[in-house]
């Protein structure tokens, strides 16, 4: 069983690159802060959760950050940030 478990921070780097490449027709930008990253999961499981987590990251960029002008308006950074924090939990992971 230990020989199948990876660090979550592995993967950490290509979801950051989604958010940051984040459909570039909205304008909007955005950060991934991961805290927990040091975790281990499974490796089928991870590679299973990989694509959600991708479309949610995406979504989160699409439909949760204001455009760079909307967050000056409310005195925002032009960057949004989008925070994942992993922590376990006696077997599972939060």
């Amino acid at each position: 069983m230990r020989t199948r478990m990876v660090p979550f921070q592995r993967h950490v780097q290509r979801l950051s690159r989604i958010v940051r490449q984040a459909p570039p027709d909205t304008g909007k930008r955005a950060e991934l802060i991961v805290s927990g990253a040091s975790g281990e999961l499974d490796r089928q499981v991870l590679e299973r959760m990989l694509p959600p987590f991708e479309h949610m990251l995406r979504n989160a960029v699409v439909h949760g950050i204001e455009t760079p002008e909307e967050r000056a308006g409310f005195g925002k950074s032009d960057t949004g940030t989008i925070h994942l924090d992993l922590q376990r939990e006696g077997a599972e992971v939060m």
